[in-house]
């Protein structure tokens, strides 16, 4: 197998943004969706336990979900910059830092932690799903634009969501309050806040890359 870390030159290649002789894409052909799949999943396998980790490995078998967190964000370094003058960053690697110092921050509890992880992880599961060309859709006119990127994650977590309430109904119960697909009532709102504040925070910086023309 091709080496899994780093990627980001690949996948740039890949979708025709470093190499500018390239044609750029919007799908991953198939190979290069597998390795960046296994890369996802051996990334996050440090933080979680393995119900967590099952869950993960779920979500990320939907090719959507890996296509949305592959594809570049371009940005352009100044105003009126050619393609060779822009900046691109990567959805997964944004999202596993913010994943990251969730997991590293003194909010949560240390058995809180890999929860905390994995909802700063899916928290821009929607918007990245919405930014890629091949799947943005349109928002009704009664949806503010976060209200329908998290409709776009609920349909695509909800499968992985209910196969974790039959193994752990306490921690996808959590996961389902703090990514705002559903309330909890018996919940504990000390525990929502710890983790919902931890994933929370280190995502305001992806969603204001994402927000960025």
């Amino acid at each position: 197998m091709k080496p899994l870390i780093p990627l980001s030159r690949q996948i740039a290649s890949t979708y025709g943004v470093a190499v500018h002789a390239y044609q750029p894409v919007h799908r991953l052909p198939a190979d290069a969706l597998e390795v960046w799949r296994q890369h996802m999943l051996k990334n996050c396998s440090p933080y979680i336990e393995a119900s967590l980790e099952r869950f993960v490995a779920q979500v990320f078998a939907l090719d959507e979900v890996v296509e949305a967190y592959s594809f570049p964000k371009h940005l352009k370094i100044v105003p009126g910059a050619s393609r060779l003058g822009q900046q691109f960053f990567l959805p997964f690697e944004e999202a596993s830092r913010a994943a990251l110092r969730a997991y590293q921050s003194g909010l949560p509890m240390r058995h809180e932690r890999g929860v905390a992880y994995v909802a700063a992880l899916l928290l821009p599961c929607g918007m990245f799903y919405n930014q890629h060309p091949e799947f943005k859709s349109m928002r009704h006119n009664s949806f503010s634009e976060r209200d329908h990127w998290r409709n776009e994650a609920r349909q695509l977590l909800t499968p992985a969501l209910r196969a974790l309430r039959w193994r752990s109904s306490d921690i996808a119960e959590i996961l389902t309050t703090v990514l705002g697909f559903d309330r909890c009532d018996s919940c504990d709102a000390q525990q929502l806040a710890r983790i919902g504040t931890a994933a929370y925070l280190p995502n305001e910086r992806v969603t204001t890359l994402w927000s960025r023309a």
